[in-house]
C-alpha cells in the first residue's frame, strides 16, 4: 500500500499548500466499502500567535468518482425517513420494506465509530434508543444483503 503523507497546514507557511487523498488506497485500510458514506473532517488548531493574517481557507476542493472500464456491481439505493429529528429518547427510522425482507441496522457516530448494530428487521420500520448517546450527529445504514438493497440518512440528538 502506497502511503500518502498528511497534510499538515501551518499558519507561518503564507502560500498555498497543495495535498492530494486517494479514497482508492485508503478504503481498504478504513474497510470503506461501496454505498457507504465518507466525511471529511477539517480541523483548525490556533497556537495563539498572531500574525495579522487572514486564517485558514480552503479553495478549489474536489471529489472525483470513477472507474476504469470495470462494471460496477453495487447494492441498490432507496430512500428512508427518521423522527424525530432531533431526538433526546428514541428515533424511528421507516422504510420500503413491503415484501417484509430481513434488513441489519447500522449506526455510526460522526467519526465513523459503529454505535448500534440490529439485525433480523423484517418490518418497514425500526425504532431505538438513543438515550444513552452523547449529543452529535449519528449515521444510520439499513442493509439487505440477499436482495443488494440500502438506505442511509443521518440524525442528531440532543
Amino acid at each position: 500500500m502506497v502511503l500518502l503523507k498528511k497534510p499538515t497546514l501551518s499558519g507561518n507557511s503564507g502560500e498555498w499548500n497543495f495535498f492530494i487523498t486517494f479514497l482508492a488506497i485508503l478504503g481498504p485500510a478504513y474497510n470503506i466499502q461501496y454505498g457507504d458514506t465518507v466525511l471529511y473532517k477539517f480541523s483548525f488548531i490556533s497556537d495563539s500567535i498572531q500574525t495579522n493574517k487572514d486564517g485558514l481557507m480552503f479553495d478549489d476542493l474536489g471529489f472525483e468518482d470513477w472507474d476504469s472500464g470495470i462494471e460496477e456491481i453495487g447494492l441498490e439505493f432507496f430512500k428512508s425517513e427518521c423522527y424525530p429529528n432531533p431526538t433526546k429518547d428514541v428515533i424511528t427510522i421507516k422504510f420500503k420494506n413491503s415484501e417484509k425482507s430481513n434488513f441489519e441496522l447500522f449506526v455510526f457516530d460522526i467519526t465513523g465509530k459503529q454505535i448500534l448494530n440490529q439485525t433480523n428487521i423484517k418490518s418497514n420500520q425500526v425504532s431505538f434508543s438513543v438515550a444513552e448517546f452523547k449529543k452529535g450527529i449519528y449515521i444510520y445504514k439499513l442493509v439487505n444483503q440477499k436482495e443488494q438493497r440500502f438506505t442511509r440518512g443521518r440524525f442528531v440528538k440532543n
